[in-house]
């Protein structure tokens, strides 16, 4: 019986190595791993892509959604996923992983191995859902990395108010939680950079959202104000576009890296291409 079980497990171990060698030898880069306990029983599996992890650290906005769901089939468990989206809006997945739960342990080692593969880049972001064990392995694992839980409205302090007058026990837990935890627009990480300068062509979801911005200000009215900022009137939300910076007080701009309809209508105004105000991320040559 020692005998069966002792060669059982090791024609188990052998079957991993050699899917491990085999992945990485065809798909170079690729960071495969699966570990498992004293009796080499298996406990989690990890596995990103060379190409995946390449095209993340050169094209890819480095905004990061983690998530996990139960496997429903033969084997129990949870599988693991971390994905961001690419210049034309389209799922881009990094990496999988398998483990037992959603519990802290199971999320560190996923997140360790993630950042094996991708390391830690500037602007870098993850957004979840509020489960407390990601929480906690995040800032273990990626402590100088803003974690967000959601987006907010434009509204932000209006329907703060809103949620005070309607329940204040429910206005004092989203205080205590953190506006960074929830909030788009209250996360301190920086989700842009300054875009290039030289016009280069968008892809599609990026073209058609140029468009519609451009048709919904072409009634408002811009005025300069300095040599690059403007101040931007349009019957509701007024903005102020520092066009040089690709910023706007509406910070629409700040949340995708897409141009707010203030800042559309400015570079109307000025004669400037749409392509040079969108981030370098959404142009085809980067997807």
């Amino acid at each position: 019986m020692l005998r069966l079980f002792c060669t059982g497990n090791l024609r188990i171990h052998i079957s991993c190595c050699l899917l491990t060698f085999i992945v990485k030898v065809t798909n170079p880069g690729t960071l495969m791993t699966i570990h498992t306990d004293l009796n080499n029983n298996f406990l989690y599996a990890f596995f990103a892509l060379g190409q995946c992890i390449k095209g993340f650290q050169t094209v890819i906005r480095p905004f990061i959604v983690i998530d996990a769901t139960h496997l429903k089939g033969a084997f129990e468990g949870v599988i693991y996923v971390a994905s961001c989206k690419d210049g034309d809006e389209h799922a881009y997945h990094i990496a999988f992983g398998v483990g037992n739960g959603e519990i802290e342990n199971s999320w560190t080692w996923f997140l360790e191995r993630l950042r094996e593969a991708i390391g830690e880049v500037g602007g870098m972001i993850f957004v979840s859902d509020s489960h407390a064990n990601i929480a906690k392995a995040l800032s273990i694992v990626y402590p100088n990395v803003p974690h967000s839980y959601c987006s907010t409205s434009k509204q932000f302090n209006l329907e703060m108010d809103e949620i005070k007058k309607i329940h204040q026990g429910t206005y004092d837990t989203l205080m205590s939680i953190g506006h960074e935890r929830w909030s788009r627009s209250q996360c301190p990480g920086r989700r842009r950079e300054q875009a290039g300068k030289n016009p280069t062509y968008l892809g599609n979801a990026t073209v058609g959202h140029c468009k519609e911005r451009n048709e919904w200000s072409l009634t408002y009215n811009v005025y300069p104000i300095e040599l690059t900022r403007y101040l931007v009137k349009d019957g509701k939300h007024d903005g102020l576009v520092d066009i040089e910076h690709h910023m706007c007080t509406c910070h629409n701009w700040d949340l995708d890296q897409l141009p707010c309809d203030h800042a559309i209508a400015v570079a109307r105004f000025t004669k400037t291409n749409f392509n040079s105000i969108c981030h370098e991320y959404y142009n085809i040559s980067w997807m």
